[in-house]
């Protein structure tokens, strides 16, 4: 157990979730167990980047880690200083083995971070062909526009992807496609329309979109 008190707990479980450290004295394994015996906040994080122990152990791809938080009680779609959720990064960093995991434990799928973009968003822009295709079977939001009236079709273009630049297109990804600058229907603006993302609330929060 860390010794001090229970802000350094917390910051060891990060420094732990971060590194992959789960078995053994000096492990997240014993120190989840006591940190859920103090009730201490499993979400816990700090400036600046306001990543808790979940998020961290996401990107990595500490599978164990991650599972372990998430049955205690961790947040499943708590949001860093970008409003990006553990969903955002397991998709940008292609580890569909999390994708699917917090798919299937109710993460909000087209939960959008300050920029407008999903996790579908992050799993084009890095080429994780595995993770979209996942997403969009799932009936992630594929005609969205990010802030930038940019669809998830323009990204892939953008980025070099032109197969699936158009396989997104045929999955639906058609706003704005002819510009991406000047004048755009005013019912495709964000907030009008019937076909829109959830918008982020004042809590931080988003609210999964409903499904047809």
């Amino acid at each position: 157990m860390a010794a001090g008190g229970t802000k350094e707990v917390s910051r060891t479980m990060i420094t732990f979730a971060r590194k992959g450290r789960w078995e053994g004295d000096a492990g997240m394994k014993q120190l989840l167990s006591e940190a859920v015996k103090m009730h201490i906040d499993l979400d816990y994080n700090e400036r600046p980047f306001y990543r808790s122990a979940l998020w961290e152990a996401t990107w990595r791809n500490h599978e164990v880690i991650v599972k372990a938080l998430v049955e205690k009680g961790a947040a499943i779609d708590f949001k860093d200083y970008q409003d990006r959720t553990p969903l955002h990064e397991a998709a940008y960093y292609g580890h569909l083995n999390l994708v699917e995991y917090f798919v299937e434990k109710g993460a909000p799928i087209n939960v959008i971070d300050k920029f407008g973009q999903t996790p579908l968003f992050r799993a084009v822009d890095a080429g994780r062909h595995d993770v979209v295709r996942y997403l969009v079977e799932k009936k992630a939001e594929t005609n969205w526009l990010d802030n930038d009236q940019c669809s998830v079709q323009h990204c892939a273009a953008f980025q070099g992807f032109p197969s699936m630049s158009t396989w997104l297109l045929y999955k639906g990804a058609w706003r704005n496609r002819f510009a991406i600058e000047g004048a755009i229907d005013e019912d495709l603006q964000f907030g009008k329309g019937e076909d829109v993302a959830p918008r982020a609330s004042a809590t931080g929060r988003t609210n999964e979109a409903e499904e047809a």
